[in-house]
């Protein structure tokens, strides 16, 4: 995993407050699994589903430096993240 996806799983640890083993990280492939992983796991934000995927589009958006209205649930990750 490269350190913009790295630095991209820690952003998303801080915000829902919940740990990614690297193991699981490994296995998120898109913006979508990202999301699921969240909602699953019970981070701060998961009673609001909406503002949640809203926070992770803009961690995503943030970055990656792309655009949040390109980023959708199968952007995948390896494809926003210049070094994988």
């Amino acid at each position: 995993m490269g350190l913009d996806l790295v630095e991209f799983a820690m952003a998303i640890e801080d915000e829902f407050d919940i740990e990614i083993p690297d193991a699981d990280a490994a296995q998120l492939r898109t913006l979508g699994d990202v999301y699921a992983y969240v909602r699953s796991h019970f981070g701060r934000n998961t009673n609001e589903p909406i503002d949640c995927w809203h926070r992770i589009l803009e961690l995503a958006a943030a970055q990656f430096g792309e655009p949040i209205e390109s980023l959708t649930a199968q952007s995948v990750l390896t494809d926003l993240a210049p070094y994988g």
